[in-house]
């Protein structure tokens, strides 16, 4: 596996390098940090400030961007087979968003803030506009990961859920982990539950169409590497599956989400949005190819 490592110099870049010593190691790992000198720029900056000044701001940026990376990867716990680490001036989003493009990575790895939903809409985090936008599987880490031994697959039946459940299957993790496999059927609305609605029916229907749904993908799924369960839920899927990555403690939540096009792509799928912003665990988000 090759994976591109955003970092960036907060605290939560340095958390998400302990998500990596609880993967496998992967076949090459790219470590990136992108220098913004434009962030310490302002239109009321007075023009007396020589252009040179930027550029020896650059210039100590860069250098401090390179010592960043060296202590980030002296302390990641294993050898890798391959290592590159590159320094980039630009603004963050783009820059990364060019370097995945570039490098075709099979996960991006993110730190996130844990900025709230609003902070996040109105003020624009850089983890999530590149989870938005980003053509490969992403992790946003928000808390350190002290171990990967639970870890929930939000399952639908969809393409990009396959896809889920096919990036488990390629041996991402280092040891054996147990592996929720839920589906959330979304709650129906109260005429169903008149008399004569037929709603005991349909609904009896519904969740064995749904536990076979989830069956399938733990029959499919290696039993040397997941301890497997399947489980059928009604709700809304979005409330749902944080509340289980909440009341389970679970260590990472995976889940598919349509890759989106246009503007479209500025932003996630209502699901997807409300599970990144609310679960307290790591989520791992694998997209559909345009």
């Amino acid at each position: 596996m090759r994976i591109l490592f955003a970092v960036d110099d907060s605290k939560s870049a340095r958390i998400a390098a302990s998500a990596l010593s609880r993967f496998a190691p992967p076949d090459h790992l790219r470590l990136l940090h992108v220098v913004d000198v434009a962030r310490y720029q302002h239109p009321s900056m007075p023009p007396i400030v020589p252009p040179a000044y930027y550029v020896r701001l650059q210039n100590l940026l860069v250098r401090a961007g390179q010592l960043l990376l060296n202590e980030i990867k002296a302390g990641l716990p294993f050898e890798f087979k391959h290592i590159e680490m590159s320094v980039e001036v630009g603004r963050p989003v783009d820059t990364i968003l060019d370097a995945v493009a570039k490098h075709n990575p099979d996960l991006l790895v993110l730190g996130s803030r844990g900025l709230d939903t609003l902070q996040e809409w109105f003020v624009g985090g850089v983890s999530y506009k590149v989870a938005s936008r980003a053509a490969c599987p992403v992790l946003l880490v928000k808390r350190p990961v002290e171990k990967l031994a639970k870890v929930l697959l939000a399952y639908d039946g969809s393409d990009e859920a396959d896809r889920a459940a096919d990036f488990l299957d390629r041996g991402m993790f280092q040891d054996k982990v147990g592996l929720t496999i839920a589906t959330v059927w979304p709650a129906q609305p109260a005429a169903m539950q008149e008399p004569g609605a037929g709603a005991e029916q349909f609904m009896k229907t519904v969740k064995a169409a749904a536990a076979e749904l989830v069956e399938k993908v733990q029959r499919q799924l290696p039993a040397d590497r997941f301890v497997k369960t399947a489980e059928v839920f009604e709700g809304d899927p979005g409330e749902t599956i944080t509340r289980l990555a909440k009341d389970r403690a679970m260590d990472l939540v995976v889940m598919g989400s349509r890759g989106l096009s246009g503007v479209k792509r500025a932003f996630l799928g209502s699901v997807s949005h409300m599970v990144i912003h609310k679960a307290p665990c790591a989520v791992l988000i694998v997209k559909g190819r345009d």
